[in-house]
């Protein structure tokens, strides 16, 4: 864990995080692990796709950072219960790539999105992907979604709940520092916030922070925020673990993933093809048109209860190549 911190300090100190980045990568630490390659010969993220799910009119991706993207592809008025997908690819480098409103009538080709069998230095046949994308939907009066895929799995963190209990005080401890507290932790235990904390709850009573909750440091993530972060004030944040499990839904053949405020936009659902990935790890030599294909069901609940329903084929092209196309 304090590795995984200093990374995540030098990877920060220069940019000016939005309200909610450390609260990101915190969750990216606290999130339970994928299988590992070595259990299953499968990658720890097995290729993963992003489709973004639009109801409105025009059409959005998703950047790196989550700040909407309009795409060009399409600018089709739709009705209060109809939707338009959206599939989006990051390039190899991380950068927000191909963005591309799936037609009722062609097969969509995501160049991003390529699968690769190959050989890792323990000697295991594993499957990478040139990309990184997940499902996204970005539209007004959405209740939910439900993603359903018959061969493959999605992943979620339930980034909107936390935001919404961070919002109303319900998530994270906050412990605020003095002057001297704050140069105490820059001077002797900066990157080491544990430390700080069990430094602290031995020199004072922390418990009118706590409101009866537990003090136990094993219960939680723990991290300094200073003035540019979290608040308009120094301070030790403290985010209860138990909240992973509710918030993490992985490996998955069906979800259902909320909104809860006005203005919420569901995204990063991840999808793994993995009925594809196992087939490629088994016979590494099979062409990629012959992997098999997978139905995805996307269902979205308006919140006058109205729904609306589309179905995405999956498949491979000779180069493997992803390739996405509607079906009844």
């Amino acid at each position: 864990m304090k590795d995984e911190k200093k990374i995540i300090k030098a990877a920060i100190d220069d940019i000016k995080p939005d309200a909610y980045m450390k609260t990101r990568l915190q969750a990216k630490i606290e999130e339970p692990k994928r299988k590992s390659a070595k259990s299953f010969l499968k990658p720890a993220l097995s290729c993963t796709l992003a489709l973004a799910v639009l109801a409105g009119v025009g059409t959005y991706g998703m950047t790196r950072d989550n700040t909407p993207v309009t795409s060009q592809t399409s600018n089709a008025k739709l009705s209060n219960h109809s939707f338009n997908i959206v599939a989006y690819a990051q390039d190899e480098n991380g950068n927000q790539g191909e963005n591309i409103t799936l037609g009722e009538n062609d097969v969509t080709t995501l160049k991003n999105y390529k699968v690769k069998a190959y050989t890792d230095s323990d000697g295991y046949q594993t499957v990478k992907s040139g990309s990184e994308s997940g499902f996204a939907i970005n539209a007004k009066n959405v209740a939910e979604v439900t993603f359903e895929s018959e061969k493959g799995t999605f992943s979620y963190y339930d980034m909107l709940l936390q935001s919404k209990l961070i919002d109303e005080g319900k998530y994270y401890v906050e412990i605020p520092l003095t002057d001297e507290e704050n140069k105490l932790y820059h001077d002797k235990y900066e990157n080491k916030d544990r430390e700080f904390y069990n430094y602290l709850s031995k020199h004072k009573d922390l418990s009118k922070y706590f409101n009866g909750k537990s003090q136990n440091a094993e219960d939680y993530g723990i991290y300094y925020s200073d003035k540019n972060d979290y608040k308009n004030e120094n301070q030790l944040l403290l985010a209860p673990k138990k909240y992973c499990d509710e918030f993490a839904k992985s490996d998955s053949k069906k979800i259902t993933v909320k909104t809860y405020r006005d203005g919420d936009k569901i995204q990063d659902v991840y999808y793994s093809a993995d009925d594809a990935i196992d087939a490629l790890i088994k016979n590494p030599n099979l062409k990629y048109e012959d992997l098999p294909s997978d139905t995805i069901t996307i269902t979205v609940k308006f919140k006058d209860g109205q729904t609306a329903t589309k179905k995405i084929k999956t498949s491979f092209n000779s180069k493997g190549q992803l390739q996405l196309q509607y079906v009844k």
